[in-house]
């Protein structure tokens, strides 16, 4: 006995006449052409790409939403707490934006606009601060993030060669090479964040905060409401 209100986001209806043979994508970009995010119909084996959203490319009409949300940061690789964690994007500021239909040669573009609730007197000027920092502490998490993950791989493999070189005679000096990087590389890591913590709050209390850990506590702070950051 009552309505439902529509999804939050961004409503994308769109028709194809017959199903495509390859995957096709939407792509969302700002009112000066820089890409925000995309998404395509692919499906891959790849556990990564499988837990990606995925558009609809069935004959006829189809919907998506998109949640006005950037990509989630880069995970951390392993089996720690910290891998576990996804770490969402920014919501974009209220603004004029564009969707890119491409299914094969085929490219449809139309705007939208992104409307500021009209219970907030914020100027514009002040929410595009606020999106800006956001969006410049999101870029900053996921380019740590990286380098966690390079030194991680990177310890894997000098662990890999220092294995393989105590098998071998006369391969002392680089076994010991490989170790003596492998424990630089960590202690670079510990820099950043606490390694192989186990899962409970006990490890990290008893560790305490690293870099990547307060970086990733401070998009909340700006968030809070709807005003320039101080």
């Amino acid at each position: 006995d009552v309505g439902e209100n529509p999804p939050r986001g961004a409503i994308i209806t769109y028709r194809l006449a017959s199903a495509p043979e390859k995957p096709i994508s939407l792509n969302f970009r700002n009112q000066a052409g820089e890409e925000i995010r995309t998404f395509t119909s692919r499906t891959a084996d790849d556990p990564a790409i499988a837990k990606e959203r995925r558009i609809a490319a069935n004959t006829g009409w189809n919907r998506f939403v998109w949640d006005l949300q950037h990509a989630p940061a880069t995970k951390i690789a392993g089996e720690d707490p910290p891998s576990k964690e996804t770490i969402p994007g920014p919501f974009v500021a209220p603004g004029t934006y564009t969707v890119t239909l491409k299914a094969g040669d085929v490219e449809e573009t139309r705007s939208f606009t992104v409307v500021k609730p009209s219970t907030i007197d914020t100027s514009q000027q002040d929410l595009d601060a606020q999106y800006d920092l956001l969006l410049r502490i999101h870029r900053k998490i996921d380019s740590t993030a990286k380098t966690i993950n390079r030194m991680r791989d990177l310890r894997l493999q000098l662990e890999g060669w220092e294995k393989r070189a105590e098998k071998l005679s006369g391969a002392t000096d680089v076994s010991n090479k490989a170790k003596t990087l492998k424990e630089r590389s960590l202690e670079l890591e510990k820099l950043l964040l606490v390694p192989d913590l186990r899962d409970g709050w006990a490890d990290g209390i008893n560790n305490g905060a690293r870099l990547y850990e307060k970086l990733t506590g401070l998009p909340a702070v700006p968030a809070l409401g709807d005003y320039r950051p101080t």
